[in-house]
């Protein structure tokens, strides 16, 4: 929750949202606030992330997760 993620997403002003609240809405089980398809796949947010967090993986799931609806 340190948001280092947000600070380098090229989407997270754009979007008002960004890695960081998007991880936080799946833990609480919340509508995301973007879609799967807003991210760049840039994984700037997995370099910077001092949790080693594989963000990209995130977001392709919810990709899947989306495609299956």
């Amino acid at each position: 929750s340190c948001g280092a993620c947000t600070a380098v997403c090229p989407r997270a002003g754009t979007h008002n949202m960004g890695v960081r609240k998007v991880l936080i809405r799946i833990q609480r089980a919340q509508q995301l606030g973007m879609e799967p398809a807003d991210c760049l796949m840039c994984n700037k947010c997995a370099l910077v992330c001092p949790r080693n967090l594989n963000t990209r993986m995130v977001w392709f799931f919810l990709e899947l997760l989306d495609s299956q609806k």
